[in-house]
């Protein structure tokens, strides 16, 4: 059987990159939340909070196979009580915050192994994902020397819809 497989395109989320705990990275962003929103709220109540509003909006992100841009994720699903016009500048910083305050993602041992040797086997190579940030994965990309060998990123919170709809 010939195979004529052109492209991969792979996840990050417990595939190619996973979650490490790191208390101070993760206080650090709670902090930085806090400190965004202009709360007077303790960092740790505040994340606890808004980690019961995130249950709720991904309940709505699965069920209706969507992913909401971030200004609408800030402002309709985890903090509606504060003014729009505060939270909306600060949507990109809050949403990658928010990540940060689950922990730090790493990439997988072997991951950058496989994708150069993906690529110098002359696979087209991509990542589709299902996140709440539109700079995160470029970041990574950048920062991790990973940005040559995607030439497609698919990020469900800028186009509007999740995986596994075919439309994506």
């Amino acid at each position: 059987m010939t195979q004529n497989i052109e492209a991969i395109f792979l996840d990050l989320g417990d595939t190619m990159r996973i979650l490490v705990k790191d208390e101070e990275h993760q206080s650090q962003a709670r902090r930085r939340i806090v400190e965004l929103v202009e709360t007077d709220e303790n960092p740790e109540s505040f994340y606890e909070k808004l980690n019961d509003r995130y249950k709720t909006y991904r309940e709505w992100a699965f069920e209706n196979m969507k992913e909401a841009p971030e200004a609408e994720f800030w402002t309709r699903w985890m903090t509606p009580e504060f003014p729009t016009e505060r939270i909306v500048p600060h949507a990109v910083e809050l949403s990658f915050q928010f990540r940060q305050s689950k922990g730090r993602r790493v990439v997988v041992d072997g991951g950058k192994e496989v994708v150069v040797e993906l690529r110098r086997r002359g696979y087209i190579l991509g990542i589709i994902s299902n996140l709440i940030t539109s700079q995160e994965v470029t970041d990574w990309m950048e920062e991790d020397g990973f940005t040559q060998y995607f030439k497609s990123v698919l990020l469900s919170s800028v186009y509007g819809i999740r995986k596994p709809d075919p439309a994506i």
